[in-house]
């Protein structure tokens, strides 16, 4: 997202914080608080060239996002309580452990950690066992899940002000409000684009690799032309006594299905126009195009969906696709000795 966007959504998330404290305490400060919101909103309208109205809407959405935050923070305490079992979901699969492995209570299918993490992007809930499910995955299946409702909010916020600001182009505009509409969401494309990117998260989680895949924002994907990031992760290491953050490489990816060259030369010169634009705040080393031509995505996309079983429709694929998929992403960007490694473990 641009950065001064990002700095009013800490400011707003601020302000958010103080009005919830002087709601709670009743300490007579909400004529206080409430012209300190107006300015902002009015400087933020300012700013971004949009209505003040439209501020307002990423404001609620701001407070959304922290009663999410705080709902996590509470699940989390709960997992330290004894003979406490937290209730997930309501609708959720209950998932067992039995020594190393976990699977669905109602028939034993072996369920991985990366499965279970990234069904949350295919709204499928899960209802981890306090008995047999170590804490750590417990609690890391509630901060993923957490992450997936903020990062939706977040592009909602971005969307509303990105469509309604009159700095951005008529064209920017149109997109962003085909996306803030849900029009052209499950194009063969996109479907295809979030089973490959689930597909890699769940190597990366469930192979521990030193690698992890994070889901483009919506401004990344509109204005940066990135789907996907592919980022090292951050490791420690020591210079001259002292131990400080090495490196780390991220790498975004745009993903597509349509490997003509026509089309393929028209993205590449999105991304070189984009990559003009990437300042050291975006934390991206280079974008990348990455073309596969995927057939039949539709068919497995629906043929999933009419049970909607585990693991996500990129679990349909046969054993040698994903590792076709996995090893056309990550050409040049992991040593191929890793790359190989990995793929002979792909199942």
């Amino acid at each position: 997202m641009r950065e001064s966007f990002e700095k009013r959504l800490r400011t707003f998330g601020e302000i958010a914080k103080d009005e919830k404290k002087i709601k709670k305490d009743d300490n007579g400060k909400t004529d206080e608080i409430e012209s300190v919101l107006n300015w902002h909103l009015s400087k933020s309208a300012e700013s971004s060239a949009t209505g003040k109205e439209v501020q307002e809407d990423i404001y609620k959405l701001q407070k959304e996002k922290q009663d999410i935050i705080e709902n996590l923070k509470s699940d989390i305490s709960i997992l330290d309580k004894k003979n406490i079992a937290e209730k997930i979901s309501e609708k959720g699969r209950e998932v067992l452990m039995a020594g190393d492995s976990m699977m669905l209570g109602e028939d034993g299918r072996p369920l991985t950690l990366g499965e279970i993490i990234t069904d949350g992007e295919w709204d499928l809930d899960y209802s981890l066992d306090p008995g047999s499910i170590p804490r750590d995955i417990r609690k890391k299946y509630l901060v993923e899940r957490a992450k997936i409702k903020v990062q939706k909010l977040l592009d909602e916020q971005i969307a509303l002000n990105e469509q309604n600001s009159e700095v951005v182009t008529e064209t920017k505009r149109d997109t962003y409000k085909r996306i803030t509409e849900g029009k052209n969401m499950e194009t063969p494309g996109l479907i295809a684009e979030k089973m490959v990117r689930n597909l890699l998260k769940k190597i990366a989680i469930d192979f521990k690799t030193d690698f992890e895949i994070i889901k483009a924002d919506v401004f990344q994907d509109v204005n940066q032309k990135i789907d996907f990031i592919i980022k090292k992760k951050i490791l420690e290491k020591e210079e001259r006594g002292v131990k400080v953050e090495a490196d780390n490489d991220a790498v975004g990816i745009q993903f597509t299905i349509n490997s003509s060259s026509h089309n393929t030369r028209h993205k590449q010169k999105q991304i070189d126009y984009a990559k003009k634009d990437l300042i050291p705040g975006d934390n991206i080393k280079d974008i990348v195009l990455v073309a596969i031509p995927l057939r039949d995505i539709n068919k497995k996309y629906n043929e999933w969906k009419k049970d909607k079983e585990p693991g996500g429709p990129d679990k349909l694929w046969s054993e040698k696709e994903k590792r076709h998929i996995f090893r056309e992403i990550v050409n040049g960007l992991l040593p191929e000795e890793e790359v190989a490694e990995l793929s002979g473990k792909i199942k």
